[in-house]
């Protein structure tokens, strides 16, 4: 495996009081094995290393992102909130129901396009159309993918759920968990998601080792 050494005027790496300035990182795969000045650097061993020099740049960690919905990345600017998020939710409930899986794949596609543009390289995104679950394994980023669940105006819980985990297998039927691509649900919120459906997903998650949740509290 080749090495790849990045100079830059300025570092940023979280863990110090103070940026280093005119330093270089050391990176051999998915690891970084130094970080320091300029001057101190010293190739480690025999192996090919690739110079670039990225010259009076700010070099640091990439973002977090710790909660979208790359589903929606279309739909920017097109609903506007006017006062009140129940009426918000309203109107994007209703912008979405003639969109096609087509039409969520390109917006998927148009967000992770985005997200790497801005220096995010890891996300969580909350997915309705199951889209992402596709495509985020394959795009670089460290990424954890939840389906949404809620049961707003729905008369039974149960069969909610029991669909839900219906879609949720063949969803994953593909895509498996690795370093870089976790999966998961995402009850929406404790005021669309019944307390029978919150319990039935609190069993289901419980119940397997490598599913994570997330929910919006507020």
């Amino acid at each position: 495996m080749s090495r790849l050494v990045l100079f830059a005027q300025t570092i940023l790496t979280m863990d110090r009081p103070k940026p280093l300035r005119d330093a270089f990182v050391l990176v051999e795969g998915s690891r970084i094995l130094q970080v320091g000045q300029r001057k101190d650097y010293r190739p480690l061993g025999t192996k090919p290393t690739r110079v670039l020099d990225l010259g009076d740049t700010i070099l640091l960690p990439g973002l977090i992102n710790a909660h979208c919905h790359l589903d929606f990345t279309a739909f920017k600017g097109k609903v506007r909130f006017k006062g009140s998020f129940r009426e918000w939710l309203r109107e994007m409930a209703v912008s979405s129901r003639g969109v096609t899986p087509a039409d969520f794949q390109r917006s998927v596609k148009a967000g992770l396009k985005e997200s790497l543009a801005y220096g995010t390289t890891t996300l969580c995104d909350i997915s309705t159309s199951g889209e992402s679950f596709k495509w985020l394994p394959k795009s670089g980023l460290r990424s954890f993918v939840f389906l949404e669940l809620l049961d707003v105006a729905q008369p039974s819980p149960s069969t909610v759920f029991k669909n839900f985990e219906a879609r949720l297998k063949s969803i994953l039927a593909e895509p498996r968990d690795s370093e870089t691509f976790k999966w998961g649900i995402a009850p929406h919120t404790p005021f669309t998601v019944s307390k029978e459906l919150l319990l039935l997903a609190g069993r289901f998650a419980a119940s397997r080792a490598h599913c994570h949740t997330t929910i919006h509290v507020a």
